[in-house]
């Protein structure tokens, strides 16, 4: 991944790390949209505004990262 959305991914993977317990939304087997967006913007919070991307483009990657993380996690 380019170093920023790399940075990103960190995030999200810190963010589902902290998640790791038995009922998260993690393991739900149809994850809730609105606990999605929820964890998105939480996650956005941690992004420092300076960054290059527009907010909207930020959220968007966090959503594609943490749909991707909790996919890559439930395979293990």
């Amino acid at each position: 991944y380019p170093l920023e959305i790399n940075e990103l991914r960190n995030l999200v993977k810190n963010e589902c790390d902290s998640m790791e317990y038995t009922g998260s939304l993690l393991y739900d087997e149809y994850p809730d949209k609105v606990r999605v967006e929820r964890l998105t913007e939480i996650i956005l919070r941690l992004i420092p505004l300076e960054n290059n991307m527009s907010r909207e483009t930020q959220r968007n990657l966090v959503r594609v990262l943490l749909i991707d993380e909790i996919v890559e996690r439930r395979k293990r």
